[in-house]
């Protein structure tokens, strides 16, 4: 399932479509979720440099300070990938698909407080 978010980030002038569009890679961009949702990212861009950069995509109707949730394979991605980038998307409108932005570089749990909130069972 593509969420809404991910397409505001990959579709709109977020600052990872301006870089590569320096570097003329703006056609290279790849929605990495929309074909597999466990790669720990969503989107493959690049930097203004040409390097490759891994964004993940996290969006919530409320404000800066919602809490989102984000799975363990999105976390244990961010720490083996250098240019790994969490763009939250924030105050996000359903109707105009658009919301507010801010974008973390590094390790998810070098960034954020993170609570574990589930469990997994099996017999």
């Amino acid at each position: 399932m593509i969420k809404a978010g991910d397409l505001c980030v990959f579709d709109n002038k977020c600052p990872h479509r301006s870089k590569a569009n320096k570097s003329n890679l703006v056609d290279k961009i790849v929605h990495v979720s929309k074909t597999n949702d466990y790669a720990g990212y969503d989107i493959l861009s690049f930097d203004e440099n040409g390097d490759q950069i891994f964004i993940e995509v996290k969006t919530t109707k409320g404000p800066k300070s919602s809490d989102f949730y984000i799975s363990p394979g999105e976390v244990k991605r961010s720490k083996s990938i250098n240019n790994y980038f969490l763009y939250r998307v924030f105050n996000f409108d359903m109707k105009n698909k658009t919301g507010d932005l801010y974008i973390k570089k590094g390790k998810i749990e070098d960034n954020f407080n993170l609570k574990p909130t589930g469990y997994k069972a099996s017999l």
